[in-house]
């Protein structure tokens, strides 16, 4: 079982609507906002909580340093890197130059899991 114990997640306003299904993605920080992230975007960190209604403009809690729940977006191993894959969730990392780890796996998952992840970002 995953577990949550992200060290002070840091509120964000939302710049987009996010709902329930959204949480324990990747978001990424565009124009002083928090989006769902994209395949290798340079995430800021996991969202955790939708606040009051996850609506545009209102604030959202985000894990950025620490252990965390997380989605996986496809088969991971316990201690593969990750990286933000298609809609936020994670993926495993290829390590080439350019790659933008945003931590690694504590589990081994499969595609739509939720996994226990440390994020410790770093860039190849």
């Amino acid at each position: 079982m995953a577990q949550d114990t992200q060290v002070n997640p840091i509120g964000f306003s939302a710049g987009q609507d996010f709902v329930s299904a959204d949480l324990y993605k990747a978001v990424k920080y565009v124009s002083g906002a928090v989006v769902l992230a994209d395949v290798n975007d340079l995430a800021v960190g996991v969202l955790v909580n939708l606040g009051v209604n996850g609506k545009t403009g209102t604030q959202v809690a985000v894990a950025i340093f620490g252990t965390t729940k997380v989605l996986a977006g496809g088969s991971i191993s316990d201690g593969d890197r990750l990286i933000s894959g298609v809609g936020g969730a994670v993926v495993k990392a290829t390590l080439t130059t350019g790659v933008k780890s945003i931590g690694f796996a504590m589990a081994d998952a499969s595609t739509s899991d939720i996994i226990e992840m440390f994020i410790e970002k770093l860039i190849y």
